[in-house]
């Protein structure tokens, strides 16, 4: 299993992040010098958990999720390895397997992926900016799924070429459920002191 953790809060704590797209997106909500989570006296993992469930939870139709705080921000002084998040370029055996080395499985990553069903993209495709992955953005359905499995997206959406590969795997169902479940696992991920954490 990979052991870097991603989720320590690094991606946007680095001072030459690997991804500009990345850093772009996370600037929206930390501002670029940190110092919207640093005025609060919390830590940058902790903040992208919150935020993230805060999110998922206040989404109509959203899926109620626990959230444990006290993550360890890693205040990295040099970038992350690269490669560390799959390419949306990859086939679905291969994304699979790097989301399965992290002990997410098919079933996980196919209820995760109902995360688009709320979500715009700014920067995989910058001609498209501001296009939802499906028809009700801001809605937690399960809308997308139907969608992505449509020959070309439908009109005024902007399907990820990863959630095409794999929308073949047709694992749909229980989605809320799974969701909630899948990303708590997600936002545990390498944190070693979950007994400290409090709900």
């Amino acid at each position: 299993m990979t052991t870097h953790v991603l989720l320590s809060g690094s991606v946007l704590t680095t001072l030459e992040p690997w991804s500009q797209s990345l850093a772009n997106a996370g600037q929206d909500f930390v501002g670029a010098d940190g110092s919207f989570y640093r005025a609060y006296n919390i830590g940058m993992a902790d903040l992208i958990q919150y935020m993230s469930i805060h999110a998922t939870v206040t989404c109509p139709l959203g899926p109620r999720i626990q959230v444990f705080i006290g993550r360890k921000t890693w205040e990295a002084t040099q970038a992350s390895p690269r490669g560390l998040l799959p390419s949306l370029k990859l086939d679905a055996d291969k994304l699979l397997a790097i989301f399965q080395d992290k002990t997410i499985t098919p079933h996980d990553l196919a209820a995760l992926l109902g995360a688009h069903t709320a979500s715009k993209q700014f920067f995989v495709n910058e001609k498209q900016e501001g296009k939802p992955q499906d028809s009700t953005p801001g809605i937690c359905d399960v809308g997308i799924y139907n969608e992505t499995l449509q020959p070309k997206p439908v009109r005024g959406t902007f399907c990820f070429l990863s959630d095409a590969v794999l929308s073949k795997d047709n694992r749909q169902t229980y989605w809320n459920k799974d969701y909630a479940a899948a990303f708590m696992r997600l936002s545990l991920l390498g944190v070693n002191n979950i007994n400290d954490l409090f709900e």
